[in-house]
């Protein structure tokens, strides 16, 4: 442009018009701004080379010694993370041994820094005094004014800047901060919920969007708008086993909840997912136990496909990293200690090899970890919502195909063979659940039809934990999840098949239960169905089983007294399978008789069981076998 200017003064200045005075004085000032603004450039260019222009970070300072032991895996984002004494710190990119900057200055703690997308505020968890609840504060890039954006007796860490939120009636996006939260329970006993929640940038319009009954923590946020977060997926083998800490993916309204990484078949817990910010590498923290502070090994997978490309990064025997920090140029740096007496220090890591390059910052006596990068990034893509439009207490979840599976009992199922799902609902667990590892209470919401073609679509409540159980023509549970999935209010949920591969394209046709209105699973609370063995089971069992199973007759013993319960579910019983009427030895007889008719393996007559009592027998194995659902599952 600047060229095209002086040639053109040149040529009027050729012609020597006599409405245009000599310009060569203004051409001569014209190549000296040119020649300055290029070399002005070219210092910038260099400045931005130098070592120096790096991004700053800011970074947690942990006092030795506060941590506290994990009591149980649902502590570990709170109990041993969150205590006082943390600071959050500004150090130098190019030079972090140099001094570092104290920003969470007049906080008796604070920690989990997130910088926003223009790089000019940090968002951070925090407490100005002993007693006080952790609440998400925001400052300035320098720490200076502190503005708490979360009120309230419960916790609130781990905010987050994501993208904005966009309502058909709204009328321009509004941006959101995602954050963790603790939800108190309905009464002292009943243990509180750990959840990620929602909120505008001052705090106000704070909403709920997570409702896994197991702790939803260290979240980021991918380029899509959607939030990585880690969570609790149970066993697939044994209905209660806790399994491992997996990555789960939502929106940012709470809809479309997805498994995003860790059917890896081993028992890994992943957390502390970081997003690159260039790239597709999603970084994260895997071990296989639960350690104070966290920590393990580093790994990654790619955005692409990650279910199918894990990565072990970098593994190093009694070595732990911790908080992976990706850097904008490509660059990876995590904390790290080579033990459990050592204090976690910042390296920069190599991200194609894994290898420990250089230490970068470490203090005696305090731990230096949840590195982040103090510079402008770009900004995430928002979502529209039509959550809580038409339908404010509820949602639709509709299946395709059942039979479109990869879970092991599905393969010998052919079509035609499912003939019902029921609907299960997690009830609150309490503190003494969690202390003893028993499984959360569970009641059933109905059954609804599956159609033919293994389609079924259902109306359930929303913000409610979920789990679907395939029954066969008994009414026995053939396949379920044993993780909780859920609707936000007015949502559509679709599945393509029961367990079905997670890349699989579905098939072009329509489904029969779409062609059907959904079949309303939505009673009141109080008419929700739970079954245990105190209230339900045992009078079965003294009516109908007492005659011939009793103190002299035939094993094993069911005359419901609580000596029966512990018998046929004590260690090493081959009874009850809990999870799973099909498996259990129990109902094999009594499946012969309603096969066969009276006569059959000696059930008859009075001792023949009523529709109504099987399938009471049938649900109280199949969602667990609890001795009283509502105290939770042990006795």
């Amino acid at each position: 442009m600047y060229q095209r200017l002086m040639d053109s003064l040149l040529v009027m200045n050729r012609r020597g018009s006599p409405d245009w005075p000599p310009l060569r004085p203004l051409l001569f000032l014209l190549r000296l701004l040119v020649f300055l603004l290029a070399l002005s450039c070219c210092f910038a260019a260099a400045a931005s080379a130098a070592p120096g222009s790096e991004p700053d970070l800011v970074l947690v300072r942990m006092p030795t010694g506060a941590e506290a032991p994990s009591a149980r895996p649902d502590d570990s984002p709170f109990a041993v993370r969150y205590v006082d004494g943390c600071q959050i710190v500004r150090i130098g990119s190019a030079d972090p041994t140099g001094r570092s900057t104290l920003l969470s200055r007049d906080f008796l703690s604070a920690r989990d820094p997130a910088v926003s997308f223009d790089g000019r505020h940090i968002l951070f968890a925090g407490k100005r005094k002993a007693g006080d609840p952790w609440q998400v504060w925001r400052m300035e890039a320098d720490g200076s004014n502190p503005v708490q954006l979360t009120r309230g007796q419960a916790d609130a860490v781990s905010p987050l800047y994501i993208g904005s939120l966009f309502h058909l009636n709204d009328a321009a996006p509004t941006p959101q901060i995602a954050y963790v939260g603790i939800e108190k329970g309905a009464s002292a006993a009943v243990a509180p919920q750990v959840a990620l929640y929602t909120c505008n940038l001052d705090g106000s319009s704070s909403r709920r969007i997570t409702f896994n009954i197991d702790p939803s923590f260290d979240p980021d946020v991918l380029p899509n708008g959607r939030l990585v977060f880690s969570s609790w997926r149970p066993d697939a083998s044994r209905l209660g086993t806790r399994g491992e800490l997996g990555l789960m993916a939502v929106n940012m309204d709470g809809t479309d909840l997805m498994l995003f990484a860790g059917e890896t078949g081993r028992a890994l817990h992943m957390t502390t997912a970081r997003v690159a910010p260039t790239g597709e590498r999603v970084y994260y923290v895997e071990s296989r136990t639960s350690a104070p502070l966290g920590g393990g090994d580093l790994a990654f997978v790619s955005r692409r496909r990650p279910l199918h490309s894990r990565r072990l990064l970098a593994s190093e025997v009694g070595g732990f990293f911790h908080s992976p920090c990706p850097m904008p140029d490509g660059r990876l740096l995590a904390s790290y200690r080579s033990g459990k007496d050592d204090v976690f220090a910042l390296w920069e890591i190599d991200p194609e090899t894994g290898g420990r390059l250089r230490a970068l910052y470490s203090e005696p006596m305090r731990h230096c970890v949840d590195a982040q990068v103090l510079a402008p990034r770009p900004e995430v893509r928002g979502r529209s919502s039509i959550v809580g439009f038409r339908f404010p207490d509820t949602g639709v979840f509709y299946c395709l195909n059942v039979y479109i599976s990869e879970h092991f009992a599905m393969k010998e199922m052919v079509p035609g063979s499912i003939k019902e799902v029921r609907i299960v609902e997690a009830m609150a667990r309490t503190e003494e659940d969690l202390r003893d590892g028993a499984i959360a209470p569970r009641r059933v919401l109905g059954v609804a039809p599956v159609e033919p073609d293994g389609s079924f679509h259902v109306r359930v409540p929303a913000e409610t934990p979920l789990a679907f159980q395939l029954l066969d023509e008994q009414g026995m549970a053939v396949a379920g999840q044993l993780s909780w999935t859920w609707v936000m209010p007015g949502e559509s949920r679709l599945c393509i098949g029961c367990h079905e591969d997670r890349e699989r394209v579905p098939p072009n046709r329509l489904a029969q239960a779409i062609l059907k209105p959904e079949v309303p699973m939505t009673p009141p609370p109080e008419a929700r169905r739970s079954v245990d063995y105190v209230r339900q089971v045992a009078p079965i069992l003294r009516e109908r089983c007492a005659a011939c199973h009793g103190p002299e007759g035939a094993a094993p013993a069911l005359t419901g007294g609580d000596s029966d319960f512990d018998a046929l579910l004590g260690p090493g019983s081959p009874y009850l399978v809990p999870g799973s009427a099909r498996q259990s030895l129990l109902l094999r007889p009594l499946l012969r008789a309603r096969g066969a008719g009276d006569g059959a393996d000696g059930h008859h007559g009075p001792s023949r069981l009523t529709e109504g009592e099987w399938r009471t027998l049938v649900e109280w194995i199949d969602l667990g076998a609890f001795y009283d659902s509502r105290q939770g599952g042990g006795r």
